[in-house]
C-alpha cells in the first residue's frame, strides 16, 4: 500500500503543476487581452496590471482549491468574453501605409483600382487594367487561422 501511496502523492503533485502551467498561461493570455485590447485607451495597461495582479493574488492566497478554481474561471471568462465581443473596425489608429482601403473606379471597359499594395508595402499605388484583357483572377484570403482577421488577396 505505500507505492499506492506515493503513486498518487505524485499523481497530485504532477496534476497540480498541471493546474498552475493552466493558470500561468490563462494569466499570461487574459492579461495580453486586456493590455491590447480592452477598451480603456491608455488605461489597458493600468487595468491589465490590476487582472494580472488579482490573478496572483487569488493563486497565493486564496486557501481553498476551488474557491480558487471558481475565482479564476470568472475572471479568466470576463476578459474570455468581452475579448470575443469584439468586432474588427476599419476606424482605428493605422499606419498611414495601410490607412486606406482599396476602391475601384470602373468606365466602361477600364477598372482604376485605388490604394492598392502590392505586398511590398513601399507606395500606394493607383493601377488601371482593361477588363477585356484580363484571362483570369487568383482570389485567395489570408486569415492566419483566426476567423476575426483575414486579408484578401486578388492577383490578375
Amino acid at each position: 500500500m505505500p507505492i499506492m501511496k506515493d503513486l498518487m502523492r505524485v499523481i497530485r503533485w504532477v496534476g497540480a503543476l498541471l493546474v498552475l502551467l493552466a493558470a500561468i498561461i490563462a494569466i499570461a493570455w487574459a492579461f495580453g487581452g486586456v493590455w491590447f485590447d480592452a477598451p480603456f485607451g491608455a488605461g489597458n495597461r493600468i487595468a491589465a496590471a490590476v487582472l494580472a495582479t488579482t490573478f496572483i493574488v487569488v493563486l497565493l492566497f486564496v486557501r481553498s482549491f476551488w474557491r480558487k478554481l471558481g475565482i479564476f474561471v470568472v475572471l479568466f471568462a470576463g476578459v474570455l468574453i468581452s475579448w470575443l465581443t469584439l468586432s474588427p473596425t476599419n476606424d482605428s489608429d493605422w499606419q498611414p501605409d495601410v490607412a486606406q482601403k482599396a476602391w475601384a473606379d470602373i468606365q466602361g471597359d477600364e477598372v482604376t483600382l485605388h490604394n492598392v499594395r502590392n505586398c511590398d508595402y513601399w507606395t500606394e499605388e493607383t493601377r488601371t487594367v482593361r477588363i477585356s484583357q484580363i484571362t483570369g483572377i487568383d482570389l485567395a484570403v489570408d486569415y492566419w487561422g483566426s476567423p476575426w482577421i483575414a486579408h484578401p488577396i486578388a492577383s490578375f
